[in-house]
């Protein structure tokens, strides 16, 4: 049996503790020079006023004051056992000031060149040597605490080796190690949270891992722990018969563990927080390389720890979350209802579909944006050295989160299936929740995808094993007594862990929404581009179907006339031609049509051999030079600032419209692609005295402005609504 010296971070808490109280207990808090400084004067003041006529002390009287408390120190120093050296430095120093006070009584006063000379050396021999027997009796005590701490940790080594002799039948097993857990208290992170320890061994030649994995309850039933603790098994790398036993002390699962008010910036690389292992560590998922799976039966707490999950994603600025709902969209109406009520300007959840086809456009626009990441970010990963896109809150990771995926059509599935599949280098990811773990709710080849897999409480303990697979051994339900228990696995190569999730209440949605609101990305430049229309009608789309009340209600930047609906996929109906209300807006309507059936005519005119005069442009522009047509209504406002923002110059930089519009570049760029204005391919100085930026033309916004009002390019819907 061989146990290992504790760690020097444990030995490092316990001398600064030790330190602490050290310096709170000696005078006072005093320093080492203003002691001595203080004995000194002490001793001055004793031997001028006892070498006085009036007083007369006799020399001796100082002497045995020195006596008796030098005697008294060195009593006290020996039964504490501290070391030689302050054995002998309290006791001298109390003899040293002393027996000069007596010297400067026999010989007649203190104040001669000498004796003042010798008080001096005194004091700052005192001060020097002060520090250095400081210095040995916390070496002393840090010694006599390891020593203990050692002896402890043998005892229970020795303890462990016998039982699992006793209950496993397991002779000459090694205990190698003994270590406390010593986590942050996840209800008061500034606090220490000591539930267990664990046992490091290795086992004799002849036993198996699988032994001990068949005994947990019986160790723990041996060592009589508390109620809601037990014993868990874990192999370790570095030998096939090594092992370690977590041995909880403490039922940290025992209590609801609320999701707390810390709402501060992480990134998907840092994990997501969702729970507490049984030692009470945290439970951090990798969902930045993993598709995830979350089972759990009605009553189980998976709503309340799919919430936590969405709420550790949105503290991620380097995130954008994506969700399925076939269910109407409730799951995720709590985290864009003050985006629906304008607390904030963008909404916490990117894009939402609840009926097949937004479903299959979101699919199909992630699965079409792995080529695109992969294409339009390859300098980026050559340049990180990765074969997989770097996230961060300029190129986000996306996250598509399905709920109650049982009620999916077949199609949806065989999407999220190919996705999963194959999103990993773009860094597009999925959560998938469902009620059940059996294959007609989630199919094989998912669940087979599913690194990451999450089982809470289950109505039937035949799903859990599904879930996780056959051969392992999985905790009995009766260690899942409550809503929030369940079981993670994070890699298929290690066991099933018995954790509680965060407990995250309703009103958490709203509540993150609006705390993370101030560092939402948004969806970059190259992945808009994979369908920009498709992907700035969003909003739109779900206007129309009112899936989520308000929504309808929202803000906009201008009143805007009634937009024409937004095109079907192939095969669907032509959306009726978008019309002004009111009488100045059929006025205005009115003479936008003859204005194109004049613009007919002169084209008859001006056919070849028809003779007709001039140019139709020219006609055209000279009919309409100085007539908007009610600009602001005709023309998009995107478009309208354009053109103001570029009188006189060569064109508008993306920056100054994004500036001028309050959106984001990538916003700029997809709608201005959606009314078919080219950006320019290589920066330009735009005014002079300007850096050179991207941007667009006069010429091609002038283009764009022409088509809008003859009618010939249609105007998306949407196009004007904000972010």
């Amino acid at each position: 049996m061989s146990i290992s010296t504790p760690s020097s971070r444990k030995s490092k808490k316990k001398t600064k503790r030790d330190r602490e109280e050290l310096a709170h207990r000696w005078s006072h808090r005093q320093g080492p020079f203003l002691a001595a400084a203080n004995a000194a004067s002490l001793s001055l003041a004793a031997a001028t006023v006892g070498s006085l006529p009036e007083v007369g002390l006799p020399w001796w009287g100082p002497a045995a004051v020195g006596a008796i408390g030098a005697t008294a120190s060195y009593t006290r120093a020996a039964t504490a056992h501290l070391p030689l050296l302050s054995k002998l430095y309290k006791p001298g120093r109390w003899a040293a000031f002393t027996g000069w006070t007596s010297l400067a009584l026999a010989t007649g006063g203190p104040w001669s060149a000498d004796m003042l000379a010798a008080l001096g050396i005194g004091a700052v021999g005192s001060a020097l040597l002060r520090p250095a027997t400081t210095a040995w009796e916390i070496a002393a005590q840090d010694r006599k605490s390891a020593e203990a701490e050692q002896k402890e940790r043998l005892s229970k080594a020795v303890e462990w080796e016998r039982r699992i002799d006793r209950v496993c039948r397991i002779t000459d097993t090694v205990v190698t190690d003994i270590r406390d857990w010593d986590y942050p208290d996840p209800r008061d992170p500034s606090q220490t949270w000591k539930t267990g320890y664990t046992v490091k061994g290795k086992l004799p030649p002849a036993a198996g891992l699988d032994v001990l994995e068949r005994n947990t309850r019986r160790l723990a039933d041996d060592a009589d722990l508390p109620s809601g603790c037990g014993v868990e098994v874990a192999g370790l790398p570095e030998s096939r018969r090594t092992f370690e036993l977590f041995i909880s002390t403490v039922d940290a699962l025992a209590e609801t563990l609320p999701y707390p008010q810390d709402y501060s910036r992480r990134s998907i690389y840092d994990g997501i927080p969702n729970g507490v292992y049984r030692d009470g560590s945290e439970v951090a998922l990798d969902l930045k390389w993993a598709t995830a799976l979350l089972i759990g039966a009605t009553g189980s707490g998976k709503s309340s720890q799919l919430a936590a999950i969405m709420a550790s994603l949105l503290r991620c600025d380097d995130v954008i979350i994506w969700g399925i709902d076939p269910n109407g969209g409730g799951v995720f109406e709590p985290y864009l209802r003050p985006w629906v009520e304008g607390k904030v300007t963008r909404p916490a959840i990117d894009w939402v579909a609840t009926g097949p086809k937004e479903m299959h456009r979101m699919l199909d626009f992630a699965l079409a944006a792995i080529e695109a990441r992969k294409i339009g970010y390859a300098d980026l990963m050559r340049a990180a050295n990765d074969t997989k896109v770097p996230v961060s809150s300029a190129v986000p990771h996306i996250e598509i989160v399905t709920d109650e995926t049982a009620s999916l059509p077949t199609e949806i599935k065989d999407k999220l299936t190919d996705l999963s599949d194959r999103s990993r280098a773009a860094s597009i990811r999925a959560l998938i929740c469902s009620l059940r773990a059996v294959s007609d709710a989630v199919p094989k080849s998912l669940i087979s995808q599913a690194k990451v897999r999450l089982g809470l409480r289950v109505n039937d303990e035949t799903e859990l094993n599904h879930l996780f697979g056959w051969k392992g051994k999985l905790p009995s339900a009766s260690e899942m007594p409550a809503e929030g228990y369940g079981l993670v696995r994070h890699d298929a190569a290690e066991n099933p862990r018995l954790f509680r999730g965060l407990y995250a209440d309703p009103a958490k949605g709203s509540e993150v929404a609006e705390a993370t609101a101030e560092w939402r990305p948004e969806l970059d430049d190259v992945t808009v581009r994979v369908n920009p229309g498709l992907y700035m009608d969003r909003w739109d789309r779900a206007r129309k179907i009112g899936w989520l009340p308000g929504l309808g209600e929202a803000p906009k930047r201008r009143p805007a006339t009634p937009s024409a609906p937004a095109p079907e996929a192939a095969g669907s109906s032509e959306a009726e031609e978008p019309k002004a209300a009111g009488p100045l807006g059929d006025m205005i309507q009115g003479l936008g049509d003859a204005i194109r059936r004049t613009r007919k005519e002169m084209e008859q005119q001006n056919r070849p051999g028809s003779g007709g005069p001039g140019s139709v442009d020219e006609t055209f522009r000279a009919l309409t030079d100085g007539l908007s047509l009610g600009d602001g209504d005709q023309l998009p406002l995107l478009l309208h600032t354009a053109l103001q923002l570029s009188e006189g110059t060569k064109g508008v930089a993306v920056v100054d419209l994004a500036t001028e519009m309050k959106w984001s570049r990538p916003t700029v760029r997809a709608r201005m692609s959606a009314l078919e204005i080219d950006e320019e391919p290589k920066p330009v100085r735009w005014r002079s005295g300007d850096k050179p930026e991207r941007g667009y033309t006069r010429e091609a916004l002038e283009v764009a402005r022409d088509r809008v009002l003859t009618g010939d390019l249609r105007v998306p819907p949407g196009i004007d609504t904000d972010e």
